[in-house]
């Protein structure tokens, strides 16, 4: 099992046809792509936590000893989910942010910079998680100085490319760069929209793939996603895009011409016209400094997917979940201290019903 970053920090390391849409992930006939049987799932561990934090502002959970447990418990239900899925995953990956800033921020100094502080619960609950996940049994990344969404799209397409389906469980719309055959994204299900999984309990994750994006960018593949968002900013990540550039023009322009840079070279020889561009906006675009915005946009908000580092270029089985060598005592007692008996019961049950923990 990969080495977890709450361990050893500075030795840590970010052909299926596409589902049916709006149905429910467990019910699409995921992994019915893989020829061996191989199905990867990656949890955006660090979206997963702000996403579990902000759904109980209010009713919050407290340990006995008074710490705030009600990200940890939200965080592990989503886990559960993931590990019920059918057919169930072979490997498993849970991604962190590494603390401090990336080559992106090297990039552009104000990238993410109007981002509020970090609240103190979550900043507990990702240690917390970080150690208890690897009590688990589940495999945990995180790489100094890139980001979690750059591991999960670099080992995602690692998986892809050696045969297996690819399922990445994150609220995260930058993932849509990567649909592709064989990869689908889970997102967590709106209120009222998650199904059940015949047989089984409600998954509350909805598939999102080629039908998905399709539908929501009409005329757009999705590897156009990084150039729409180039062109158009991306107020989540402080990412400027080009000065007058909107989401519908961005899209018709891509439609009509590719990708950025042929956004620009139609720009430069005055060939906008096709795409219903304004005579400012054709202007910005023709200039050095629209230009530049758009290229160094591109760069901020196209994810890196061939990382080679240990994280993502370990053997196939390093991200294979399993029993830990304790036979799972140090998880059960931490969920114990942290009056989750309810999980440490859910989380017998999985590891009694879930192949990977059997071998």
């Amino acid at each position: 099992m990969l080495l977890p970053c709450t361990r050893v920090i500075q030795r840590c390391w970010k052909a299926s046809r596409a589902v049916p849409h709006g149905r429910c992930y467990a019910t699409t006939g995921y992994g019915t792509g893989s020829a061996l049987g191989r199905h990867l799932i990656i949890t955006d561990a660090h979206a997963w936590i702000y996403r579990s934090h902000h759904a109980m502002p209010k009713e919050r959970l407290k340990a006995p000893d008074g710490t705030d447990t009600t990200t940890v418990h939200l965080f592990l239900g989503m886990l559960w989910r993931l590990l019920r899925l059918n057919p169930q995953a072979t490997h498993v990956a849970a991604v962190f942010d590494f603390p401090g800033k990336n080559f992106r921020h090297q990039m552009y100094p104000d990238y993410k910079a109007h981002r509020k502080a970090t609240p103190p619960e979550i900043k507990q609950a990702g240690p917390q998680l970080r150690s208890l996940l690897a009590q688990i049994g589940i495999p945990v990344l995180c790489v100094p100085g890139v980001e979690a969404d750059d591991v999960i799209a670099s080992l995602a397409v690692r998986g892809i490319q050696d045969g297996m389906t690819v399922g990445i469980a994150s609220p995260d719309g930058d993932f849509r760069q990567l649909l592709q055959p064989g990869l689908t994204l889970l997102r967590p299900a709106p209120r009222g929209k998650a199904a059940y999984v015949p047989g089984g309990p409600p998954s509350g994750l909805l598939a999102y793939a080629a039908p998905e994006f399709e539908a929501d960018f009409p005329g757009l593949r999705p590897d156009q996603y990084a150039d729409l968002l180039a062109l158009s900013g991306d107020a989540s990540d402080n990412i400027p895009g080009v000065p007058g550039v909107g989401p519908v023009g961005a899209a018709r322009l891509l439609a009509a011409h590719g990708g950025v840079e042929g956004v620009l070279a139609a720009a430069r020889a005055g060939g906008l016209g096709g795409a219903r561009a304004n005579k400012r906006t054709a202007a910005t675009l023709a200039g050095e400094e629209g230009a530049a915005a758009a290229r160094l946009s591109l760069r901020l908000t196209r994810l890196v997917t061939d990382l080679d580092v240990p994280a993502t270029r370990a053997p196939w089985d390093a991200y294979r979940p399993g029993l830990p060598a304790d036979g799972g005592g140090a998880a059960l007692r931490t969920l114990g201290d942290l009056a989750l008996e309810r999980h440490a019961r859910t989380l017998r049950a999985i590891w009694t019903e879930h192949a990977a923990f059997r071998r």
